[in-house]
Protein backbone atom coordinates (compact mmCIF):
# COMPACT_ATOMS: atom_id res chain seq x y z
CA UNK A 1 0.00 0.00 0.00
CA UNK A 2 1.18 3.37 -0.38
CA UNK A 3 0.18 6.82 0.13
CA UNK A 4 -1.24 8.97 -3.09
CA UNK A 5 0.70 12.31 -2.89
CA UNK A 6 -2.25 15.19 -4.13
CA UNK A 7 -2.44 18.66 -3.48
CA UNK A 8 -5.11 20.28 -2.62
CA UNK A 9 -6.35 20.97 -6.53
CA UNK A 10 -5.61 17.14 -7.30
CA UNK A 11 -8.22 15.75 -4.67
CA UNK A 12 -10.88 17.95 -5.45
CA UNK A 13 -10.64 16.91 -9.17
CA UNK A 14 -10.37 13.13 -8.13
CA UNK A 15 -13.40 13.46 -5.45
CA UNK A 16 -15.51 15.08 -8.11
CA UNK A 17 -14.95 12.58 -10.75
CA UNK A 18 -15.07 9.85 -8.45
CA UNK A 19 -18.92 11.10 -6.62
CA UNK A 20 -19.57 11.90 -10.56
CA UNK A 21 -19.05 8.41 -11.71
CA UNK A 22 -20.18 6.58 -8.18
CA UNK A 23 -23.68 8.42 -8.96
CA UNK A 24 -24.12 7.70 -12.70
CA UNK A 25 -23.19 4.22 -11.71
CA UNK A 26 -25.81 4.11 -8.64
CA UNK A 27 -28.59 5.64 -10.62
CA UNK A 28 -27.73 3.13 -13.95
CA UNK A 29 -28.10 0.24 -11.32
CA UNK A 30 -31.24 1.51 -9.76
CA UNK A 31 -32.63 2.14 -13.62
CA UNK A 32 -31.86 -1.61 -14.24
CA UNK A 33 -33.17 -3.06 -11.05
CA UNK A 34 -36.42 -0.91 -11.53
CA UNK A 35 -37.19 -1.97 -14.76
CA UNK A 36 -37.00 -5.78 -13.94
CA UNK A 37 -38.97 -5.28 -11.22
CA UNK A 38 -41.69 -3.50 -12.94
CA UNK A 39 -41.80 -5.78 -15.93
CA UNK A 40 -41.30 -9.27 -14.86
CA UNK A 41 -45.03 -10.27 -14.82
CA UNK A 42 -44.85 -8.56 -18.21
CA UNK A 43 -41.79 -10.94 -19.35
CA UNK A 44 -43.71 -13.87 -17.95
CA UNK A 45 -46.79 -13.05 -19.84
CA UNK A 46 -45.06 -12.44 -23.20
CA UNK A 47 -41.67 -14.27 -23.34
CA UNK A 48 -41.20 -17.09 -21.23
CA UNK A 49 -44.43 -19.31 -22.23
CA UNK A 50 -42.78 -18.96 -25.64
CA UNK A 51 -40.81 -21.53 -27.88
CA UNK A 52 -37.29 -20.79 -27.22
CA UNK A 53 -35.66 -19.49 -30.72
CA UNK A 54 -33.12 -17.25 -31.26
CA UNK A 55 -35.01 -13.96 -30.90
CA UNK A 56 -36.39 -15.12 -26.89
CA UNK A 57 -32.79 -16.60 -26.22
CA UNK A 58 -31.66 -12.92 -27.35
CA UNK A 59 -33.73 -11.34 -25.25
CA UNK A 60 -33.01 -13.77 -22.13
CA UNK A 61 -29.39 -12.97 -22.89
CA UNK A 62 -30.05 -9.23 -22.87
CA UNK A 63 -31.91 -8.49 -20.21
CA UNK A 64 -29.78 -11.18 -17.56
CA UNK A 65 -26.77 -10.16 -18.31
CA UNK A 66 -27.57 -6.66 -17.79
CA UNK A 67 -29.17 -7.25 -14.41
CA UNK A 68 -25.55 -9.32 -13.71
CA UNK A 69 -24.36 -5.91 -14.49
CA UNK A 70 -26.00 -3.86 -12.35
CA UNK A 71 -25.15 -6.04 -9.35
CA UNK A 72 -21.74 -6.08 -10.47
CA UNK A 73 -21.80 -2.54 -10.55
CA UNK A 74 -23.46 -2.30 -7.10
CA UNK A 75 -20.98 -5.22 -5.47
CA UNK A 76 -18.15 -2.75 -6.93
CA UNK A 77 -18.69 -0.20 -4.01
CA UNK A 78 -17.78 -2.37 -1.67
CA UNK A 79 -14.10 -2.23 -0.14
CA UNK A 80 -11.64 -3.58 -2.44
CA UNK A 81 -8.88 -4.14 -0.20
CA UNK A 82 -6.60 -6.47 -1.77
CA UNK A 83 -5.07 -6.48 -5.20
CA UNK A 84 -6.62 -10.13 -6.28
CA UNK A 85 -10.26 -8.73 -5.17
CA UNK A 86 -9.05 -5.17 -7.45
CA UNK A 87 -8.44 -7.01 -10.54
CA UNK A 88 -11.09 -9.77 -10.46
CA UNK A 89 -13.47 -7.13 -10.05
CA UNK A 90 -11.87 -5.46 -12.89
CA UNK A 91 -11.94 -8.42 -15.29
CA UNK A 92 -15.80 -9.47 -14.29
CA UNK A 93 -16.52 -5.69 -15.40
CA UNK A 94 -14.34 -5.93 -18.27
CA UNK A 95 -16.42 -9.51 -19.54
CA UNK A 96 -19.78 -8.45 -18.47
CA UNK A 97 -19.29 -5.06 -20.75
CA UNK A 98 -18.04 -7.25 -23.67
CA UNK A 99 -21.05 -9.29 -23.35
CA UNK A 100 -23.40 -6.03 -23.49
CA UNK A 101 -21.99 -4.78 -26.75
CA UNK A 102 -22.16 -7.93 -28.21
CA UNK A 103 -25.75 -8.47 -27.57
CA UNK A 104 -26.43 -4.64 -28.25
CA UNK A 105 -24.59 -5.13 -31.92
CA UNK A 106 -26.68 -8.77 -32.33
CA UNK A 107 -29.99 -6.62 -31.44
CA UNK A 108 -29.45 -3.61 -33.56
CA UNK A 109 -28.72 -6.48 -36.61
CA UNK A 110 -31.88 -8.39 -35.97
CA UNK A 111 -33.86 -5.55 -35.42
CA UNK A 112 -32.54 -4.17 -39.32
CA UNK A 113 -32.95 -7.48 -40.83
CA UNK A 114 -37.11 -7.46 -39.29
CA UNK A 115 -37.94 -3.92 -40.12
CA UNK A 116 -35.84 -4.08 -43.88
CA UNK A 117 -38.29 -6.59 -44.41
CA UNK A 118 -34.95 -9.27 -44.51
CA UNK A 119 -31.88 -7.49 -46.01
CA UNK A 120 -29.45 -9.52 -44.85
CA UNK A 121 -26.40 -6.95 -46.20
CA UNK A 122 -27.91 -4.19 -44.16
CA UNK A 123 -28.13 -6.34 -41.17
CA UNK A 124 -24.56 -7.59 -41.75
CA UNK A 125 -23.64 -3.98 -41.70
CA UNK A 126 -24.71 -2.82 -38.92
CA UNK A 127 -23.97 -5.76 -36.89
CA UNK A 128 -20.13 -4.47 -37.95
CA UNK A 129 -20.57 -0.93 -37.13
CA UNK A 130 -22.07 -1.98 -33.75
CA UNK A 131 -18.87 -4.08 -32.91
CA UNK A 132 -16.39 -1.54 -33.33
CA UNK A 133 -17.03 -0.30 -29.55
CA UNK A 134 -16.33 -4.28 -28.28
CA UNK A 135 -13.17 -4.45 -30.49
CA UNK A 136 -12.06 -0.83 -29.49
CA UNK A 137 -13.02 -2.11 -25.79
CA UNK A 138 -10.69 -5.21 -26.62
CA UNK A 139 -8.09 -3.11 -27.50
CA UNK A 140 -7.91 -1.26 -24.93
CA UNK A 141 -7.84 -4.03 -22.14
CA UNK A 142 -4.84 -5.02 -23.63
CA UNK A 143 -2.77 -2.17 -23.00
CA UNK A 144 -0.61 -2.19 -19.84
CA UNK A 145 -2.79 -2.29 -16.91
CA UNK A 146 -1.16 -1.60 -13.37
CA UNK A 147 -3.62 -1.92 -9.88
CA UNK A 148 -1.92 -0.18 -7.19
CA UNK A 149 -3.87 -0.27 -3.43
CA UNK A 150 -3.40 3.45 -2.51
CA UNK A 151 -4.55 5.74 0.44
CA UNK A 152 -6.36 8.04 -0.98
CA UNK A 153 -7.32 11.05 1.80
CA UNK A 154 -11.22 11.52 2.68
CA UNK A 155 -11.75 8.03 0.47
CA UNK A 156 -9.63 6.21 2.41
CA UNK A 157 -7.91 2.60 0.97
CA UNK A 158 -8.43 2.55 -2.91
CA UNK A 159 -7.76 0.18 -5.82
CA UNK A 160 -6.30 2.50 -8.53
CA UNK A 161 -6.07 1.01 -11.93
CA UNK A 162 -4.22 2.80 -14.88
CA UNK A 163 -3.78 2.16 -18.47
CA UNK A 164 -0.89 2.98 -20.24
CA UNK A 165 -3.06 4.44 -22.92
CA UNK A 166 -2.82 8.15 -24.23
CA UNK A 167 -5.02 10.71 -24.37
CA UNK A 168 -4.78 10.78 -27.94
CA UNK A 169 -5.47 6.66 -28.01
CA UNK A 170 -8.45 7.38 -25.64
CA UNK A 171 -9.79 9.85 -28.19
CA UNK A 172 -9.26 7.52 -31.12
CA UNK A 173 -10.73 4.73 -29.58
CA UNK A 174 -13.67 6.97 -28.55
CA UNK A 175 -14.31 8.60 -31.50
CA UNK A 176 -14.57 5.61 -33.92
CA UNK A 177 -16.74 3.73 -31.43
CA UNK A 178 -19.54 6.24 -31.36
CA UNK A 179 -19.33 7.93 -34.96
CA UNK A 180 -19.94 3.95 -35.96
CA UNK A 181 -22.63 3.32 -33.85
CA UNK A 182 -23.90 6.69 -34.41
CA UNK A 183 -23.91 5.59 -38.20
CA UNK A 184 -25.40 2.28 -37.38
CA UNK A 185 -28.45 3.89 -35.27
CA UNK A 186 -28.63 6.30 -38.65
CA UNK A 187 -29.04 3.64 -40.67
CA UNK A 188 -31.71 1.54 -39.02
CA UNK A 189 -33.58 5.22 -38.73
CA UNK A 190 -33.54 5.80 -42.14
CA UNK A 191 -35.16 2.24 -43.00
CA UNK A 192 -37.52 2.68 -40.57
CA UNK A 193 -38.75 5.85 -41.96
CA UNK A 194 -38.89 4.44 -45.16
CA UNK A 195 -40.59 1.52 -44.89
CA UNK A 196 -42.87 3.12 -42.53
CA UNK A 197 -43.74 6.46 -44.12
CA UNK A 198 -45.63 5.37 -47.09
CA UNK A 199 -47.88 3.06 -45.20
CA UNK A 200 -48.24 6.04 -42.77
CA UNK A 201 -49.50 8.62 -45.39
CA UNK A 202 -51.46 5.76 -47.23
CA UNK A 203 -53.23 5.62 -44.22
CA UNK A 204 -53.82 8.87 -43.14
CA UNK A 205 -55.05 9.37 -46.42
CA UNK A 206 -57.73 7.02 -45.85
CA UNK A 207 -58.46 7.78 -42.64
CA UNK A 208 -57.15 4.01 -41.19
CA UNK A 209 -55.46 3.71 -38.10
CA UNK A 210 -51.97 1.78 -37.69
CA UNK A 211 -50.62 2.31 -34.40
CA UNK A 212 -47.74 -0.23 -34.83
CA UNK A 213 -46.55 1.78 -37.62
CA UNK A 214 -47.10 5.33 -35.62
CA UNK A 215 -44.91 3.56 -32.64
CA UNK A 216 -42.38 2.62 -35.13
CA UNK A 217 -42.00 6.09 -36.68
CA UNK A 218 -42.74 7.58 -32.69
CA UNK A 219 -40.50 5.45 -30.97
CA UNK A 220 -37.87 4.84 -33.18
CA UNK A 221 -37.05 8.74 -34.10
CA UNK A 222 -36.98 8.94 -29.95
CA UNK A 223 -34.53 6.06 -29.38
CA UNK A 224 -32.54 7.61 -32.17
CA UNK A 225 -32.32 11.47 -30.74
CA UNK A 226 -31.80 9.81 -27.34
CA UNK A 227 -28.78 7.57 -28.21
CA UNK A 228 -27.24 10.32 -30.30
CA UNK A 229 -27.47 12.36 -27.75
CA UNK A 230 -25.56 10.21 -25.26
CA UNK A 231 -23.02 9.76 -28.34
CA UNK A 232 -22.41 12.96 -28.02
CA UNK A 233 -21.87 13.82 -25.03
CA UNK A 234 -19.26 10.65 -24.93
CA UNK A 235 -17.20 12.30 -27.78
CA UNK A 236 -17.29 15.38 -26.23
CA UNK A 237 -16.33 14.03 -22.70
CA UNK A 238 -13.44 12.36 -23.77
CA UNK A 239 -12.33 14.73 -26.05
CA UNK A 240 -12.64 17.67 -23.21
CA UNK A 241 -11.53 15.38 -20.66
CA UNK A 242 -13.81 17.07 -18.57
CA UNK A 243 -16.29 13.76 -17.76
CA UNK A 244 -14.34 10.61 -19.56
CA UNK A 245 -16.34 7.89 -17.98
CA UNK A 246 -19.43 9.06 -17.26
CA UNK A 247 -22.08 9.03 -20.15
CA UNK A 248 -20.05 5.51 -21.07
CA UNK A 249 -21.43 4.01 -17.99
CA UNK A 250 -25.16 4.70 -18.82
CA UNK A 251 -25.07 4.96 -22.46
CA UNK A 252 -24.95 0.99 -22.95
CA UNK A 253 -27.33 0.04 -20.54
CA UNK A 254 -29.95 2.71 -21.47
CA UNK A 255 -30.12 1.45 -24.92
CA UNK A 256 -30.43 -2.10 -24.20
CA UNK A 257 -33.35 -1.48 -21.72
CA UNK A 258 -34.89 0.33 -24.44
CA UNK A 259 -35.06 -2.04 -27.04
CA UNK A 260 -35.82 -4.84 -24.62
CA UNK A 261 -38.16 -3.87 -21.44
CA UNK A 262 -41.08 -6.04 -22.43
Amino acid sequence: MSQLGLDTAELITLLQSNWTNNCTAIATCALVFYDHATTISREVDYIWGRKLNSVTLLFHLNRWTLFAWAISEALDFMSQNTIPRCVGFSMLDYILNILLFAIWALFSAVRTYAISGGSWWLSVLVLCLNLVPLVTSALSYFEKTTYQMVSVPVLGLQCLISADTSQSRQIQFTAASRTCVITSDVIVLVITWVKTFKIKREAVRNNVSVPLVSMLLRDGTTYFIALLTLNILSITGIITNVFTETVNIFVVPYGLLLVTTP
